[in-house]
């Protein structure tokens, strides 16, 4: 399996604050219009935060992950959204999701830690990151090439949670005590 094909085929990735019951089947409709409703609220939250929530519509967007983020800011009136990822799962879902549903957005599968992203000649006013970065190969390399990916003035927005249960950072602050 190559690296990070884990997400979309063993994984539905975000959605923590989902009822469990969201996902009742790996094949569950992962755009269904109530899961989509909950990441309209969660990127508005989002977009309250920054500021910008009366600006949206004159923004283009360039989210990484499974595309119900790019959903919810098509719902919220983006004015250009492209989604990419580096799951062929996920690129191949939102493809079928495209062939069936009328979208503005552009899916692309890449790998946001690689030249051939960085040398992707376009710019946009909103970089989203909800729980990604973490996940990269190289988080300061995927950094720096969405900086090349920014317009002036544009803004990255990064969400960041911890990886593992707390038993399992606490074990490890432990361990890290009692070695020094």
């Amino acid at each position: 399996m190559n690296y990070n094909q884990v997400y979309g085929s063993h994984s539905t990735a975000s959605g923590i604050w989902l009822k469990n019951n969201s996902y009742k089947s790996p094949n569950e409709n992962i755009f269904s219009s109530n899961i989509l409703e909950t990441y309209k609220n969660k990127v508005l939250q989002d977009l309250l935060r920054m500021n910008i929530e009366n600006k949206i519509q004159k923004m283009s967007v360039l989210d990484i992950g499974s595309g119900r983020h790019s959903l919810a800011f098509e719902m919220l009136g983006a004015k250009k959204i492209d989604l990419y990822d580096i799951s062929k799962s996920n690129f191949n879902r939102f493809k079928s999701y495209k062939q069936n549903n009328d979208t503005i957005i552009n899916n692309f599968q890449h790998d946001i830690c690689s030249s051939k992203f960085k040398n992707i000649k376009k710019k946009y006013d909103l970089i989203y990151l909800d729980g990604v970065v973490q996940h990269t190969k190289n988080p300061k390399k995927a950094i720096n090439n969405l900086v090349t990916k920014l317009n002036y003035n544009g803004i990255i927005w990064f969400y960041f949670y911890n990886l593992g249960s707390p038993v399992n950072i606490y074990l490890n602050i432990v361990k890290q005590i009692i070695s020094k």
